[in-house]
């Protein structure tokens, strides 16, 4: 897992306290829990001379039925929503680098 996605799994994990999966989720897994699997990479072309890249990360949220997956998905939502969608960036380590991910 890269810092970009340790990042949010980390936030991610201080909103709800569950254990978190990464790669592949294991046959007898936890519930309630998320699953973050590697991000999509989309690349484009920016200018003449530069490029872009779009990541996106899907994760899932196993709880005990729809209505509590849905009522902590909006949880979570929420509380990126609040803040601003910028994720502090952590070291390997889980130190705040003052940097942050949108």
């Amino acid at each position: 897992m890269n810092r970009e996605t340790g990042s949010i799994a980390a936030f991610l994990y201080q909103q709800c306290g569950v254990p978190v999966y990464e790669n592949e989720l294991p046959e007898q897994f936890q519930v309630p829990s998320l699953y973050i699997p590697p991000p999509f990479v989309f690349d484009e072309n920016d200018t003449v001379s530069t490029y872009k890249k779009t990541y996106s990360l899907n994760v899932k949220l196993f709880h005990a039925d729809s209505v509590q997956a849905l009522y902590a998905a909006d949880r979570i939502a929420d509380a990126v929503r609040e803040s601003r969608q910028l994720i502090p960036l952590l070291t390997e380590s889980g130190e705040d680098t003052g940097d942050f991910v949108r």
